[in-house]
């Protein structure tokens, strides 16, 4: 049994993000929750299969009325339907 480590309140929000890797590849997904300290994305099982707990990446939601921040995320959960990330730092606004 696995012991929720949440200390944030999570809202939920389905909202298009983009989640871009070091490769300097991007995937086009949906939040389905987040909080100030993560968030959990949906993804089909060939893009969850393709990442490894622990890889960092940046994230940024998409579709705004303005350019929202970038964060700087760690992959720390996996399952079925999407990958849950810890926020580490959040960027300034991209220019």
């Amino acid at each position: 049994m696995s012991r929720d480590l949440r200390t944030s309140q999570r809202i939920n929000l389905e909202a298009p993000i983009k989640l871009m890797l070091d490769d300097g590849s991007e995937i086009e997904c949906r939040s389905f929750n987040f909080s100030d300290k993560g968030l959990y994305v949906l993804l089909n099982s060939d893009q969850i299969a393709s990442m490894d707990m622990g890889t960092i990446l940046r994230v940024q939601f998409q579709g705004m009325n303005y350019t929202p921040p970038i964060a700087t995320a760690e992959i720390v959960r996996k399952d079925s339907q999407g990958i849950g990330f810890k926020v580490h730092s959040v960027d300034q606004v991209a220019q």
